[in-house]
């Protein structure tokens, strides 16, 4: 096995991540939470999990459910079912990397 060979900098790896300072900035200009955050960053947010209700709400999570139940879900056919489907929750803009935004946050 081969270790990078990196200087140690501490302040880089318990810096933000630019994910999270983005979301941030979202924030402050208007954009709205739409997901649904798996860690509490506070009492008012906090959230113990999903719901079996919650799960089975998702169009997305039912199909790939039925899919797995009748064994297709490692088909070709199912991925493409499960690509034409869209999910119940809106993903937020930090769940995506820079290219997937494609320039829109500058």
């Amino acid at each position: 096995m081969v270790a990078p060979e990196v200087e140690a900098d501490p302040d880089r790896v318990h810096a933000e991540t630019n994910a999270n300072k983005m979301y941030k900035e979202g924030l402050q200009h208007g954009d709205k939470e739409t997901g649904t955050r798996l860690y509490a960053v506070n009492a008012k947010n906090f959230y113990s999990g999903y719901t079996f209700d919650r799960l089975m709400g998702d169009t997305r999570h039912r199909l790939a459910v039925a899919l797995h139940e009748n064994g297709l879900a490692g088909t070709q056919a199912g991925r493409e079912a499960l690509m034409q489907i869209k999910g119940s929750l809106i993903p937020r803009k930090d769940m995506f990397t820079s290219e997937q935004l494609g320039g829109l946050v500058g």
